[in-house]
């Protein structure tokens, strides 16, 4: 019994010693804190309970939840953020369409996260603008985020219909271009698809399309390849993730719009 019981200490410390010569670090040490730009647009946006929702949300939750990632959000406008990931004041920025010019200060995802048209937007009440009568752009403002490929996109429309609008180069929130829209300060905003179900404006027409990506600041190629290794995985793990969220993101804006419909309706209705 002696000789087994000291058999069995020998086995144990054998065990001991293989364990301390390789040791196995919990998954919480390896943790980041990211910062991640944020703006209010289709794909991101905060509902009525300041929650933070859409396509992007989801998308960089799923991510996380194959890296352990922390993000830490700043909040801004699309124009402003992008040059935030330039300086390296942020690390990760989503829906960025690529350029040779951008990708010599910030780097970019194997695979994109998706593709989206740009339209130009009026307000649902604007008679004033038609596809119809193409003249009618000439001498119109047309807002469009600075520095993005909506802008060039637009330069290059305009030019290719020999139109004469004023484009104005914004680097506010879309919520105050949305705003200014409304009030008769912009005649039309250029954005992407699913605007529309957003509020009370309008597609005249499309501009353009591109692939949109996920980018990171250029001094951390290690948050790169961790996006690229949790992109992949999540692929491999359903072909059509980008797709599903985005079609889901939809749906849940699109009810919200006709709940509020409705809600006013009934408002009017008591006071009529």
């Amino acid at each position: 019994m002696k000789k087994i019981i000291s058999l069995f200490t020998v086995f144990m410390l054998m065990i001991i010693s293989t364990v301390t010569a390789f040791p196995v670090y919990a998954k919480d040490t390896d943790k980041k804190t990211v910062r991640v730009g944020w703006y209010e647009t289709t794909y991101c946006y905060t509902d009525q309970f300041g929650r933070r929702c859409g396509m992007v949300y989801e998308y960089e939750q799923k991510i996380a939840a194959h890296t352990g990632w922390t993000y830490e959000y700043v909040e801004d406008s699309w124009p402003n953020l992008l040059q935030m990931l330039k300086n390296g004041e942020i690390d990760l920025m989503s829906d960025v369409s690529f350029t040779e010019k951008r990708a010599e200060s910030m780097l970019y995802s194997s695979l994109e996260m998706g593709t989206e048209s740009y339209y130009i937007y009026i307000d649902a009440s604007n008679d004033t603008i038609t596809l119809n009568d193409i003249t009618s752009f000439n001498g119109k403002k047309i807002g469009v985020n600075k520095d993005s490929v909506q802008a060039d996109l637009l330069k290059n429309w305009v030019q290719k219909n020999k139109i004469t609008p004023e484009i104005v180069e914004v680097i506010e929130n879309e919520s105050v271009s949305r705003t200014r829209v409304a009030n008769g300060e912009l005649d039309a905003f250029v954005t992407l698809d699913g605007m529309g179900i957003m509020e009370t404006m309008l597609p005249v027409c499309k501009v353009g399309e591109s692939d949109y990506y996920f980018t990171v600041n250029k001094n951390r190629p290690d948050l790169l390849r961790e996006l690229d290794t949790a992109m992949m995985s999540i692929q491999d793990e359903d072909p059509h993730f980008n797709q599903r969220i985005l079609e889901r993101v939809h749906i849940k804006r699109a009810s919200k719009i006709i709940a509020n419909m409705i809600t006013e309706r009934k408002i009017e209705s008591s006071l009529s």
